[in-house]
């Protein structure tokens, strides 16, 4: 038996949502609670939400990291996934997710492969050609492209975990879209206190995760679906 887990989601409620709780309900384990995190001046836009696990947590600002965390204190499982509003889980996403970080132990945490819903390729799919190389060789010297880094310009090089033999493969960062963590690992203070969109955000929090001791991974077993052009 697995053990229970709770769905953290910051949104403005926009169209997706609807979408991304559907699949998150139809998914071989349910979550006990699925926190919606939304400004209070938005609260109308998910009042008629009527699914018996979900919770409404109206916040006092807006910001994605911001509204988060406040579902973070919330969350009352040993574990929890941050997911975006627009993202698709496939029938096990979750149960892969669960049993990669038991397997990893506490001081991890997991992240799916994000597969592009458009291609239903990998989004870190990537092409090299010869002016690419030359990219990577100018702003991450001397590893080049190498897969799921951090470059030394402070930008981010993805996993494609189809090119990949191991179920469970390590990162230096996670996408922010959808990630599970234990309880006893969550940063709450807000690292992004800015409103809107939390570009990049992600990055520091791989980075504020890896301060505190953790190791991050990829689940090739693990499938969610996304736009890929909302993943950068």
């Amino acid at each position: 038996m697995y053990p229970s887990v709770t769905i953290v989601i910051p949104t403005l409620g926009d169209s997706d949502l609807k979408k991304t709780i559907q699949s998150i309900n139809n998914n071989s384990i349910m979550p006990s609670e699925i926190i919606i995190c939304i400004p209070e001046q938005f609260y109308f836009k998910v009042k008629n939400i009527k699914e018996d696990n979900v919770t409404i947590l109206c916040t006092d600002t807006f910001g994605q990291v911001h509204q988060r965390i406040q579902g973070f204190k919330e969350a009352k499982t040993e574990y929890i996934i941050q997911l975006d509003d627009d993202v698709r889980l496939e029938k096990n996403s979750i149960k892969e997710l669960l049993s990669a970080i038991i397997s990893k132990g506490k001081k991890s945490s997991v992240g799916p492969h994000m597969i592009d819903l458009d291609t239903r390729q990998s989004v870190h799919k990537n092409k090299l050609n010869f002016l690419k190389k030359i990219y990577y060789l100018v702003i991450n010297s001397p590893q080049g492209f190498l897969p799921g880094t951090i470059t030394k310009a402070g930008t981010c090089i993805g996993i494609d975990a189809e090119l990949s033999k191991k179920d469970l493969i390590e990162t230096e960062w996670l996408s922010g879209g959808m990630v599970i963590h234990n309880k006893s690992n969550l940063i709450l203070e807000n690292y992004f206190p800015f409103k809107g969109k939390a570009y990049s955000e992600d990055l520091i929090h791989s980075h504020l995760m890896k301060e505190i001791g953790l190791e991050l991974y990829i689940c090739k077993r693990s499938i969610c679906y996304i736009e890929a052009e909302k993943c950068f």
